[in-house]
């Protein structure tokens, strides 16, 4: 496992701390000391701190061997490091020592720090060869080995120039210390070697990757120097075969035969592989480079036959197969081969032969990712045998070809097909995948047979068999233990099963809404989950947060979030409308976010389309503004500044002829009402009122008890008021006209409190301006909630009984008083008061009956009342018998 790094800031301080006990005393024997610490326990990034600091402060003389080591341990770290990110930091820091060191040492150090960088670069050449580099990587690739073959050619001439130099200095015997100046040579030659290899390797690799025939053989001559035929072409003859026992020059010899390839010139590829593939010495590492580069030559150069032998030889014995590399890189040279269509009979013959031969012992290997992967890339592949790995790959070649037929055939693409043609495709693929996954050593390829289930739902899905595909799936979910495969079987059984139901399977809706909830359960978020909310949003399988939820976790980048943004905007309304009065705010809050850059952005459209159809949808842009309007002026507080710019916007597009607001025009005018109460604009206020009672309808009286409600709300935050009132009586009449009956008629309930308002407010009004109209108006409001909607409440009766008296309807106020001692317990102090109310105004009224009433109540309450009633009730006794009353009851 790699090391964790250390940042800059942290290895300054174990630094700090492992010196601190020495530092005083001797700085050198603490920087050692602390330099062998770090070194000991592998702590890189502390010696690279401790190295780069003593660097800096290195005398001149001093500056080489630091320079050096600080060079190893850069090389160290560049190969340890595990991101992009970090590589390059390493790589920035190994640039800044070459840019501080002398010449003499930056040769070794550069050269080490173009090896690191070349290593990858040349691992995914490789990899490019055997179709498993993306494009990205391939172009890296490339910008790479063009940067390091430049710096290994440049260093290979730098070097060159100081070994000559050298040379030329010890053959006139200028060199003081011969042993040195040897051993300076031999070091100069040395890193010249190594520049030129490198620089002849990365020069064939980028030939390699942009099909640079001149490039190959320029990276020839590199080569050469390694083979002591410096700056030449190499030639075969001259091959210093007694030296291909070492590693490098062997390597060197090998790059040449490819280079010979790459420049394609196949006799001489295959003359210097062969010649290389003899010498009896090489490393074992060697001989099974050479045998795999010889395959490599020997394909490349159409020589089919000598690929036969050559096969022969490597796969000689029992159980010997090519390595996964060389299978795979043999399918893919003799697949290209024959793709070609220019072979021979008998050559063809040779390379199917070769593609079988290959192909075979992937299979045998159980490289079933390779297979799987070179039949996506081809299409096809020689496959023979039985087992799972050849039913699967036969299987998904069958559902590649039922695949291009109902795509060829202009069939919908994600639908099941109703051909019957194409359905018996789809059944071979069936029949296939289903013997894969039945075979005996499925088991031993648990991941793939899991996909091979997948795969084989589809098949059923497309072959419009919804209930046999939602069973497979079935087992895949729950035979599976890869959650990426379990989560497709979710949602592909979810796809058939809906189909199901859609092909009139009722007897399907019950398991496909339990696949759906079983769906979300496991997966909330993403796009998959927002289509399912979008399309079954309805079903009341979702609860509605949950369902705002899902669409909410789509990307903005994903294919549909344009449609879940539309979609979710409905469902954010829906919420709003169901909430609570304490919760709106938040829904209106998210409603608004959600929808502002949709209205903004249609409304762009339009504009910019000149109203033409197919820019954006008016009537969607209408809808989602009108829920906007009733949002923000809904809430409380209202969102004023939403609506006012959405109305401004609506204006804007209906000037422009971009929308049109024929249809909507009293919900606009109402709005604008609402609005411009919020905003305080009285005189807006009454001609967008003016307007809307002129044309009647329910947008008037939407309007009017608007601002009944207003002005209730002022009064009973605000106390009473004379403004306030006046509002409520003005629009509170004009509810009850509208309120009591017809489309508009309000709950009884909701018109009882509209009548009891706007009777306090006239009670109000003529107490305050002695105003004789609004007297007669609470009288009259009063009456309808006695009469007609029988409110018959402590509030209503003695007010009703007040205000008549003051009327003079004073029946009207006795009867009010009667209603409330009826409400009462007889005896209690209420009841007490009720009677004695209209006892007072029968004796103005009728003394007689007054009379009558009160020897009644005499006889059951001797003592009249408590007080402050019976006293004032014996007082009006007193009145009666003053009073001259005959025999006929009257004065």
């Amino acid at each position: 496992m790699r090391r964790p790094l250390l940042e800059p800031g942290v290895a300054a301080i174990v630094l700090g701390w492992a010196c601190a006990s020495a530092w005083a005393q001797d700085e050198p024997t603490a920087r050692e000391r602390v330099e062998a610490y770090a070194s000991r326990l592998g702590l890189d990034e502390v010696l690279a701190a401790s190295l780069r600091d003593r660097l800096a402060r290195a005398e001149f003389d001093e500056r080489d061997e630091i320079a050096s080591r600080l060079a190893d341990v850069y090389v160290r770290l560049l190969d340890e490091a595990d991101t992009p990110e970090e590589h390059e930091r390493v790589a920035r820091l190994g640039r800044a020592l070459l840019d501080s060191v002398p010449e003499s040492t930056s040769h070794q150090l550069h050269l080490t720090l173009e090896i690191a960088r070349y290593v990858p670069a040349e691992r995914v050449a490789e990899l490019d060869r055997l179709l498993l580099a993306s494009s990205e990587d391939r172009r890296g690739a490339v910008r790479v080995l063009r940067d390091v073959h430049e710096s290994f050619a440049r260093l290979g001439a730098t070097l060159d120039r100081d070994v000559r130099s050298l040379e030329r200095r010890e053959r006139t015997g200028s060199l003081a210390r011969r042993d040195e100046a040897r051993e300076t040579l031999a070091e100069s030659r040395r890193l010249r070697s190594l520049a030129k290899y490198y620089s002849g390797w990365s020069g064939y690799y980028l030939g390699l990757l942009e099909d640079d025939p001149a490039m190959a053989r320029a990276a020839m001559i590199e080569l050469s120097w390694v083979l002591d035929r410096p700056g030449e072409i190499p030639d075969l003859e001259r091959l210093p075969r007694s030296l291909l026992r070492y590693e490098h020059v062997a390597r060197s010899a090998i790059g040449v035969a490819l280079c010979w390839s790459l420049a394609d010139d196949h006799v001489a590829a295959v003359n210097w592989i062969d010649e290389i593939n003899g010498v009896a010495d090489l490393t074992e590492a060697v001989a099974g480079e050479a045998r795999s580069r010889r395959l490599l030559i020997y394909a490349a150069a159409g020589d089919w036959a000598r690929v036969a032998a050559l096969l022969g030889q490597m796969r000689d014995g029992a159980g010997r197969r090519l390595s996964v590399t060389d299978a795979r890189m043999l399918t893919i040279q003799a697949l290209d081969a024959i793709q070609g269509g220019a072979l021979p009979r008998r050559t063809l013959a040779l390379a199917q032969s070769a593609s079988r031969a290959a192909v075979d012992d992937l299979v045998g290997a159980g490289e079933i990712g390779h297979v799987l992967g070179l039949l996506n890339h081809y299409g096809d592949l020689p496959i023979r045998g039985e087992g799972f790995i050849v039913g699967y790959v036969r299987g998904l070649q069958a559902y590649e070809i039922a695949r291009s037929a109902h795509v060829d055939r202009g069939l919908p693409e994600e639908l099941p097909v109703r051909d019957r043609s194409i359905a018996a495709l789809y059944g071979e693929a069936v029949r296939l995948l289903d013997g894969a996954i039945t075979s005996e050593d499925a088991g031993s390829f648990r991941s793939a047979a899991d996909r091979c289930g997948l795969t084989l739902g589809l098949a059923l899905y497309y072959a419009n068999e919804s209930e046999r595909a939602a069973a497979r799936l079935a087992s895949v979910i729950a035979g599976s233990s890869d959650p990426e495969v379990v989560e497709e079987a979710m949602w592909l059984r979810v796809v058939a099963l809906d189909r199901a139901v859609e092909d009139g399977r009722d007897d399907r809706i019950e398991a496909r809404d339990a696949a759906i909830t079983a769906y979300l359960d496991a997966h909330p978020r993403g796009a998959r989950a927002a289509r399912l909310v979008m399309r079954h949003a309805d079903l009341d399988l979702i609860p509605l947060d949950e369902a705002i939820a899902t669409l909410e976790s789509v990307p903005p980048d994903a294919p549909s979030a344009e449609a879940t943004r539309r979609y979710l905007t409905v469902l954010l309304y829906r919420a709003f409308r169901r909430s609570v009065p304490s919760a709106r705010g938040a829904w209106a809050s998210r409603f608004v976010e959600a929808a502002r850059p949709l209205i903004d952005a249609d409304a762009g459209a339009l504009r910019g389309a000149g109203g033409r159809t197919g820019a954006a949808d008016p009537a969607e842009l209408l809808v989602r503004a009108r829920q906007l309007l009733d949002v923000t002026l809904v809430v409380e507080p209202p969102l004023v500044d939403d609506a006012d710019a959405t109305i401004r916007l609506l204006d804007r597009l209906a000037a422009d002829g971009d929308l049109g607001l024929a249809g909507f025009a009293e919900e606009l005018l109402y709005r604008r009402v609402q609005l411009a109460e919020f905003r305080g604009r009285a005189s807006a206020r009454e001609r967008a009122l003016e307007q809307l009672q002129a044309s009647g309808g329910r947008f008037a009286a939407a309007a009017e008890r608007f601002l009944y409600q207003r002005a209730v709300q002022r009064w009973v935050r605000h106390g009473i008021s004379d403004g306030a009132a006046r509002e409520i009586v003005r629009f509170g009449s004009r509810v009850i006209e509208t309120g009591r009956v017809g489309p508009d008629r309000l709950p009884q309930a909701s018109f009882a409190g509209v009548l009891n308002s706007v009777a306090r407010a006239a009670e109000h009004l003529w107490m305050r301006d002695d105003d004789r109209s609004m007297l007669e108006l609470a009288v009259r409001v009063d009456r309808i909630a006695l009469e007609d909607l029988g409110r018959r409440t402590d509030e209503v009766l003695r007010r009703h009984a007040r205000l008549a008296e003051a009327l003079g309807e004073t029946d009207d106020a006795i009867t009010a008083w009667l209603l409330l001692m009826n409400a009462f317990d007889a005896g209690s102090e209420a009841w007490f008061e009720a009677r004695y109310q209209s006892l007072r105004l029968m004796l103005v009224d009728d003394p007689v009956r007054a009379a009558a009433v009160i020897d009644q109540h005499e006889a059951l309450y001797p003592d009249l009342g408590p007080e402050p009633w019976g006293p004032r009730i014996a007082e009006l006794r007193a009145r009666v018998r003053l009073l001259p009353l005959n025999d006929g009851g009257g004065p």
